[in-house]
């Protein structure tokens, strides 16, 4: 990169991994990729997770596990990420999407539903009763800080 002597570059790819926290789950995997860059203290992970079955559905919180790097051990400085394509998770009565975050010193995405009308809906994260099919698919990307 001309121009950025002395900033760190770093790209290549990481396996995510959809659980819950109590149980994990047993998923069959169609596709399981994950690629990320890192420039300076700055990653854009991306990933696709498709599931053809559920052997044993997931207990507890869900997150996505694996990131490449741990996110930056700074109170309140969360990451963010956003979800493009959802499939087999349904949201609980007045919520529209999904989104999630990083949390400090983490390598894990906690999945939460959100409303539009975040007077009555405050977020929630979304749990292994929310998986209600048997083909998954959550496609999307975070930003955060190392």
């Amino acid at each position: 990169m001309s121009g950025f002597s002395g900033i760190a570059y770093q790209a290549g790819l990481w396996t995510p991994v959809l659980q819950g926290a109590t149980t994990p789950g047993t998923f069959t995997y169609s596709v399981q990729s994950g690629s990320y860059e890192r420039i300076g203290r700055r990653v854009a992970a991306r990933f696709n997770i498709q599931i053809s079955a559920v052997a044993v559905a997931p207990v507890g919180l869900m997150t996505i596990s694996g990131l490449p790097l741990v996110s930056a051990n700074v109170a309140n400085d969360l990451g963010i990420a956003n979800i493009s394509i959802l499939k087999g998770v349904a949201m609980d009565a007045g919520y529209t999407w999904l989104g999630g975050y990083i949390v400090p010193n983490d390598t894990n995405i906690a999945l939460f539903e959100n409303a539009s009308n975040s007077t009555t809906n405050a977020p929630a994260q979304i749990v292994g009763g929310n998986v209600t099919g048997s083909t998954i698919t959550v496609v999307g990307m975070v930003d955060y800080r190392i």
